[in-house]
């Protein structure tokens, strides 16, 4: 007969809870590759509905992921600040064209705060956490470098789609994104130093754990959902025609996600 003495629970162990977690930010992935790669197939309402699963899904994906891996103060802290931030910088670019130009956002958008999309607010969440994760696995000092350009690349990819079905509209009037037609060259470096203050700043806030997630059963879901924002990219591009935003944005993508990926695989902590 042998005695054991209990130590609690170990953070090694999977606990039911993650384990539920890891299985719903799967669940939620294959919703979001679903919406995302249909997105252009659809038209009308049918169209709306699916942007706003894509969107919806993403977000809620991100935020399990966060929950599940780092606790409940990350998410909080992830949730407060993406959310805040996300309402200032829609609403006082809607009102002043600083720091994306003037734009005008249709009414599929949806509903409103003040002057701000609430869809592209949450659409801010669900594009930053991906790349914060990435900027961290590359780089602790260059994190924030890093994962702007992937939030920019991403953005490149993405934008263009959502402009060609009408979702906003840019002042004709404007210098344009060398490579990246219809798309301001004031947005590009708009969304270039809202990714750069966002990851900053959470990187800064959030403690970073990269030992929990490296080679768990829930760093799939965040690993799949950035190949799935290239793949889903390029090719809704290259559905519209749009073959020099599908080639120079997605070369962008690839160059920061190759070497995350990398990374991952090779399990390096």
């Amino acid at each position: 007969m042998t005695l054991r003495v209990y130590q609690g629970w170990s953070r090694h162990a999977e606990h039911p809870s993650r384990r539920y977690l890891g299985w719903l930010a799967w669940l939620l992935l294959l919703v979001t590759a679903s919406a995302q790669f249909g997105l252009p197939l659809l038209k009308g309402v049918n169209q709306n509905l699916d942007l706003k699963i894509a969107i919806y899904s993403t977000a809620l994906l991100a935020l399990v992921h966060s929950l599940r891996e780092f606790g409940f103060k990350y998410f909080l802290v992830l949730l407060s600040v993406t959310l805040l931030s996300g309402f200032a910088v829609f609403d006082f670019s809607a009102r002043t064209a600083w720091p994306f130009g003037h734009v005008v956002y249709a009414a599929s958008l949806g509903s409103r705060i003040d002057q701000a999309p609430v869809l592209l607010i949450v659409a801010l969440l669900a594009g930053i956490y991906p790349m914060l994760l990435l900027g961290r696995r590359l780089s602790t000092r260059w994190t924030a470098l890093l994962g702007a350009i992937g939030f920019l690349a991403w953005d490149l990819l993405a934008d263009p789609i959502l402009n060609h079905y009408g979702y906003w509209q840019w002042d004709q009037n404007v210098t344009r994104t060398p490579g990246i037609p219809g798309t301001p060259l004031s947005n590009t470096a708009g969304v270039l130093l809202i990714g750069f203050a966002l990851v900053q700043a959470l990187h800064w806030l959030l403690p970073l754990n990269r030992d929990r997630s490296a080679r768990s059963f829930a760093s799939g879901p965040v690993d799949s959902l950035l190949a799935i924002g290239l793949l889903a990219g390029v090719s809704g591009n290259l559905y519209l025609q749009q073959k020099s935003i599908a080639l120079l944005a997605g070369l962008l993508y690839f160059i920061v996600l190759a070497p995350y990926l990398i990374a991952k695989w090779l399990g390096r902590d």
